[in-house]
C-alpha cells in the first residue's frame, strides 16, 4: 500500500465507518501510518483492549498487529501473520465485544466495539483466504506419443528429413 497521509487515513476510517477517538486523534493516526508496511494494504482499523491495555487493533493483507501507545515510551506493537493463524470466534455484547484469535502458539483475546467484530472479523478470514490460495499453475503434459505424432506429421508434410524425425523420436523415447 506504501505511505498514506493522515487525510487518506481519515477518509479510510471514514469510508469503513470507523470512529476515530476525539483526543490525540493525530497520535492515534500516525501510529497507525507508521505501522503500515509498503508490500500490505490495510484492511481495517480501530481502538481496542487487550486485557487493560488500550491500543489499536490493525488489520492488514499480511498480519494482525496490536499497538500500544504509551504515554512516555511511544508506540509498540505486537503482530500475527494472517498465515497463522488457525481460527477466530467472536462474543458480542451490547456495547462491546471479544475477538478471539488462535494461533499455533495460543490465543488473544481483544475487547472492541460490538459494531465492528463482524468486520474484523471477515477482514481476516479474507486475507486468510487470500494468503492460503494456492498459487494455480496450468502444466501442459503433452505424451510423448502425442509428440512423436506431431512429428510425423511434419515429416509426412515434408517439412523434416526422415533422419530428423528418427532422431527426435529415440529424443522423446528415451533410446
Amino acid at each position: 500500500m506504501g505511505f498514506m497521509t493522515i487525510d487518506e487515513l481519515k477518509s479510510f476510517a471514514k469510508s469503513k465507518g470507523i470512529i476515530l477517538p476525539p483526543l490525540q486523534s493525530s497520535k492515534y493516526l500516525t501510529s497507525v501510518i507508521s505501522e503500515l508496511k509498503d508490500d500490505e494494504e490495510l484492511l481495517f482499523f480501530c481502538q481496542a483492549k487487550e486485557g487493560k491495555i488500550d491500543g489499536t487493533l490493525l488489520i492488514t493483507s499480511k498480519r494482525v498487529s496490536f499497538l500500544k501507545i504509551a504515554f512516555l515510551s511511544g508506540v509498540s506493537s505486537v503482530s500475527m501473520n494472517i498465515d497463522k493463524i488457525n481460527s477466530v470466534s467472536k462474543k458480542k455484547g451490547m456495547l462491546t465485544g471479544e475477538l478471539e484469535i488462535w494461533d499455533n502458539s495460543g490465543n488473544v483475546i481483544y475487547s472492541i466495539a460490538s459494531g465492528y467484530l463482524d468486520t474484523v472479523e471477515n477482514c481476516i478470514n479474507q486475507a486468510k483466504k487470500k494468503v492460503d490460495s494456492p498459487k494455480t499453475t496450468t502444466v501442459n503434459q503433452v505424451s510423448a506419443a502425442d509428440e512423436i505424432l506431431k512429428f510425423k506429421n511434419l515429416l509426412d508434410q515434408g517439412i523434416i528429413t526422415q533422419e530428423e524425425f528418427n532422431k527426435k523420436k529415440k529424443e522423446l523415447l528415451g533410446v
